[in-house]
């Protein structure tokens, strides 16, 4: 049958560009994501997702502990110290 399934992660990068951690995935529950469409730097190499999809705010830790669901107006903006992240949101399609 014709469908899709979304996998829907942030990776983190260190400054060399190698892969240090991957986190998140499908789904409602503290840390998953449904469209994940902006990522926000914050103080202590936190990250803020915005999931357009859940209509919310998630806040993570640099090791991708989910921290929390704070106001949006709270998540700093300035650039994690240790390294980039980067979100991807892809569908697959079966067969």
């Amino acid at each position: 049958g014709k469908g899709g399934e979304k996998k829907v992660r942030v990776h983190r990068f260190d400054r060399g560009g190698d892969v240090v951690g991957v986190f998140g995935g499908e789904g409602e529950g503290p840390g998953e994501f449904d469209m994940t469409n902006v990522l926000v730097a914050g103080r202590d190499e936190t990250l803020g997702v915005l999931d357009f999809g859940l209509n919310r705010f998630s806040v993570f830790e640099p090791s991708g502990v989910h921290y929390g669901f704070p106001d949006p107006g709270a998540a700093g903006s300035s650039p994690p110290a240790g390294g980039m992240w980067s979100s991807s949101h892809a569908a697959e399609r079966r067969a």
